[in-house]
């Protein structure tokens, strides 16, 4: 993560951050939890 604390061109980087969104790999699905899983040692 990158934290921006002043930029001179708010649109130029409104413009870039909404470039690379687009190319952000898709979220990783989450495995379903067997009911009887919770709490077991």
């Amino acid at each position: 993560m990158v934290m921006v604390e002043d930029v001179e061109d708010t649109a130029l980087m409104k413009k870039v951050l909404e470039g690379m969104y687009g190319e952000l790999p898709e979220p990783k699905k989450k495995k379903a939890k067997s009911k009887g899983a919770e709490g077991k040692d």
